[in-house]
């Protein structure tokens, strides 16, 4: 199988954007100047700054509204800043808060379309957007089968942070895995300058991986002549893509109950519904840690049992 063309894009002027939006990130709580009409429909207040990283910068903007305007209801899906009038009796000036992501370079614009889509995905499958392992067994298995083409990728680009995923349609799930890492792997080599030609131990690494081990663990012919219990044919459902620690919080407002969970900055596609518990693995990711270890684990897989499972101890 040949390799895929590597990301078009133009690392260095992303590195460069970075390093900049690092310098001039300002201070968390600091305010910030933007363009009071961003919000339709609301009086905006202010913004602050909440923090920022090499790539992304953040904040948070408080207006006011008329109740006749709810700021959850959004008609337009191609622009998530346009607000509709809803009817209500009440017109006592509420306060409505959003939260305000950014970002520079060439590739912010692909990132932020990849990401709103993703969102909304989510958001139509699972509106609590709760990150306990009980959201997200609800969340793979309200979603199987559900891909529009029955196929493993998503219908626009997305990114895991700044970096492009590949999201071609696959039929097999061990396909698109060895295209996916493939695709890493030639991003790496763009980025350091050093080809897998050049690294006779990584080219090594990675053929047998993608020719060998994925097609060992992951081919249909392996599931059905495996002795593998549960579902021996994987079915793509939606996933996060990039679940860890840092891209789950808590709604501030619920604190009383005990803090109502939500989940944010998703690179979200159709896979196996396993693919979301790699990140889960790390305990630097902050959910525990340990292969089969870790309290989200061992919870998510009493609730959603693995699929296919033998003596390589999962897929």
């Amino acid at each position: 199988m040949s390799s895929p063309n590597p990301p078009s894009v133009d690392t260095k002027a992303d590195h460069q954007a970075a390093i900049l939006a690092k310098k001039t990130n300002p201070s968390t709580g600091q305010r910030i100047d933007i363009d009071p009409a961003i919000i339709a429909g609301h009086t905006f207040i202010q913004a602050t700054a909440l923090g920022g990283s090499l790539w992304c910068q953040t904040a948070k903007i408080e207006t006011t509204f008329s109740p006749s305007i709810s700021p959850e209801r959004n008609n337009d899906d191609n622009d998530p800043t346009k607000l509709q009038p809803q009817t209500s009796a009440n017109s006592v000036p509420a306060t409505a808060y959003f939260f305000l992501k950014t970002a520079r370079g060439p590739i912010a614009k692909k990132m932020f379309t990849g990401e709103f889509a993703g969102m909304t995905a989510l958001r139509e499958a699972l509106p609590e957007f709760a990150p306990k392992p009980i959201a997200f067994a609800q969340l793979h298995k309200s979603t199987t089968g559900t891909s529009p083409t029955g196929k493993f990728a998503f219908g626009v680009t997305t990114c895991n942070g700044n970096i492009e995923q590949l999201v071609d349609w696959e039929e097999r799930w061990d396909v698109f895995f060895a295209k996916g890492l493939r695709w890493m792997v030639d991003l790496h080599s763009k980025i350091t300058g050093v080809s897998t030609n050049e690294n006779d131990d990584l080219k090594t690494a990675v053929e047998k991986l993608c020719k060998v081990v994925i097609p060992h663990l992951l081919s249909p012919d392996r599931l059905k002549d495996s002795i593998f219990t549960g579902q021996q044919k994987i079915k793509p459902c939606l996933v996060h893509g990039d679940l860890w620690i840092g891209n789950t919080g808590t709604m501030c407002n619920t604190a009383d109950t005990g803090g109502e969970p939500v989940i944010f900055d998703p690179a979200a596609f159709y896979a196996h519904n396993e693919y979301e518990l790699g990140n889960w693995v790390p305990e630097r990711c902050g959910f525990g840690g340990g292969l089969r270890g870790g309290e989200f684990v061992r919870e998510y897989e009493r609730l959603y049992p693995p699929q296919c499972r033998g003596t390589e101890g999962g897929v």
